[in-house]
């Protein structure tokens, strides 16, 4: 299946179960995110990352996370999702994580964008040893959207 199948599955399957699934990132909360990680962290957001929020302002499903702009606790306003995901990544002294910026998770996974090599990658959720690495977001997804949708 392509990316694009798979994602049109997710929203199916969440549909089913009378959900809804996030819509597409609006251009100030894109540019607002986009300003937060940069002064942050020394990253702009990576393009295929940008493409996919352009789609979906982030994304959960059986235990995929991908992080989008909105925390949305009783429609108050919070630091964004991604932000606040790679406050708490980046507190872990023991590894060099300045160049990752965390995107998502899973059960037992980290999905990060390294900026030094311009790639997207899988990680050990504990350890933070490198398991995957992929040249496009959209290879990444379509692996970790594989998997999940399998399981269901």
């Amino acid at each position: 299946m392509t990316y694009q199948n798979l994602l049109d599955e997710v929203s199916k399957q969440i549909a089913s179960w009378g959900d809804t699934i996030e819509g597409p990132i609006s251009r100030k909360e894109l540019n607002k995110l986009n300003s937060d990680i940069l002064v942050n962290y020394c990253i702009p957001l990576p393009d295929g990352f940008i493409e996919f929020l352009n789609i979906k302002n982030g994304l959960e499903f059986n235990g995929l996370i991908i992080f989008g702009s909105k925390n949305t606790t009783a429609g108050e306003p919070f630091k964004s999702e991604l932000l606040e995901a790679n406050i708490t990544f980046h507190e872990v002294e023991s590894y060099d994580l300045k160049k990752l910026l965390l995107i998502g998770e899973t059960s037992s996974s980290v999905l990060t964008y390294d900026h030094n090599s311009s790639s997207y990658q899988l990680r050990d959720r504990i350890a933070l040893d490198r398991l995957e690495e992929f040249s496009t977001f959209k290879e990444l997804l379509a692996g970790e959207l594989e998997k999940v949708i399998s399981n269901t």
